[in-house]
Order: C-alpha cells, then sequence, then structure tokens
C-alpha cells in the first residue's frame, strides 16, 4: 500500500476539457480570433496558461498584451462556467474514498492556476483530497519536480512509498523527474501511445484496473 497518491486532475480526475474549450472559445472570439475544436484544446492543454494561450492565438498575434487580455475575458467566463459540464470520470469519487478509508493521503497537482484547481476540487470532490495544489507564481510548474518534492515534505512521506498518475506525456516526466512511481491513464487527453512513449511504469484504461493497483483488498 502506497501511503500517498497524487492525482494530476484534468483528463485524470475530471473531464473538463467542454468547459476549458468553451471559454477559451468565448475570449477567443471576444477579439475576433478564430476558435478551436475540443480535440484541439485535448492536445493542447496541461503545459500552463502560457503555452495554451501561445497554442491558441494565431501567429503574429502572440504579444504580452493580447495574452494578458485574451486571459482575463477567459477567466471571466471560466469562474463562472467551470462546472457547466465538468464531471468526475465514472468511479473517481470511489476511488478515492476507498484510498482514504486505508490511510493512503490523496493529493492533487496541476498545472491549472491554483484558484481554480482548489475551488473546482472541493466543489467536484468534497472531502475526498487532502492536498490541492496548482499552478502558482513561486513554483515552476509540471513536469518540474518541484512541487511533487514539496507535497511529499508536506505529508512526510518518501518516494518509494509515493505513486503518481496521471494522463499526459507531462504528468509521467513529472513524476519520472521526482523519483517516484508513475501510472498513466489512457481515458484522458492524450494518446496511449503517448503514455508509452513517455515512460510509464504503469498504464491503466479503466478506473477499475487503477483501483486494483492502489487499493489493498486484505
Amino acid at each position: 500500500m502506497k501511503q500517498l497518491a497524487i492525482f494530476d486532475l484534468d483528463g485524470t480526475l475530471l473531464n473538463t476539457i467542454q468547459d476549458l474549450a468553451n471559454a477559451y472559445n468565448h475570449a477567443l472570439d471576444a477579439y475576433g480570433f478564430p476558435g478551436h475544436s475540443v480535440d484541439d484544446y485535448k492536445k493542447m492543454v496541461g503545459h500552463g496558461v502560457v503555452k495554451l494561450l501561445l497554442s491558441c492565438l494565431p501567429e503574429g498575434h502572440r504579444d504580452q498584451d493580447t495574452m494578458l487580455r485574451v486571459q482575463g475575458v477567459f477567466q471571466q467566463h471560466y469562474n463562472l462556467h467551470a462546472n457547466d459540464n465538468t464531471r468526475p470520470y465514472p468511479g473517481v469519487p470511489q476511488l478515492l474514498s476507498a484510498l482514504q478509508k486505508q490511510g493512503t493521503k490523496v493529493a492533487v497537482l496541476s498545472n491549472k492556476p491554483h484558484p481554480f484547481t482548489a475551488s473546482m476540487v472541493q466543489l467536484q470532490l468534497p472531502g475526498l483530497v487532502d492536498l490541492a495544489l496548482g499552478a502558482r507564481n513561486h513554483v515552476a510548474l509540471k513536469p518540474d519536480p518541484a512541487a511533487v518534492l514539496e507535497i511529499l515534505e508536506h505529508f512526510e512521506v518518501e518516494k518509494q512509498s509515493c505513486v503518481y498518475i496521471g494522463d499526459s506525456d507531462t504528468d509521467i516526466q513529472t513524476g519520472r523527474n521526482a523519483g517516484v512511481e508513475t501510472i498513466g491513464v489512457s481515458w484522458g487527453y492524450r494518446t496511449k501511445q503517448t503514455l508509452i512513449d513517455s515512460g510509464a511504469s504503469v498504464i491503466v484504461d479503466k478506473i477499475d484496473e487503477l483501483s486494483k493497483i492502489l487499493v489493498d483488498k486484505q
């Protein structure tokens, strides 16, 4: 049994992609820029706000002023509509509850801005997460291992007693960079081949498979 399980949020615990796509397309449209499909956003999310904006905006319109204005409109819209379509993947609440019952600490680590991460976890997964951290100005984004190491220190857990679970190559790289076991989940926003290529210790296709690995049945 692991003492600590750290999960990515978007594409791992929660299906957030429709609300993210709607909010960014709303912001792009406000300035006359073309929007993108949900499938496009699945490829673009996960690397933080700056990289997502660079991917969203047309070439020639990626200056800091434009990025700030578009992001401002996005934040206003997302504040109101972040949970319109967002839901936990089936079986996720039950898995997190089982982990807590067996004494495994549950943490969330996301490159989504921290206020969105914290509020979304509180609303969508109430009482099921012991610590939720999003992107903060003073901590490097994933795949830098700094935040994982911070979580390990917070819970006073050694690396060998921790597992990191995510749906993207960024997540797998984060866990590997931190020196902890990694599990890739294929139901998120990246392909299974991406997880294989990134060197995930294990890849699961269903929440039941993940539960069999993480939850002690004894």
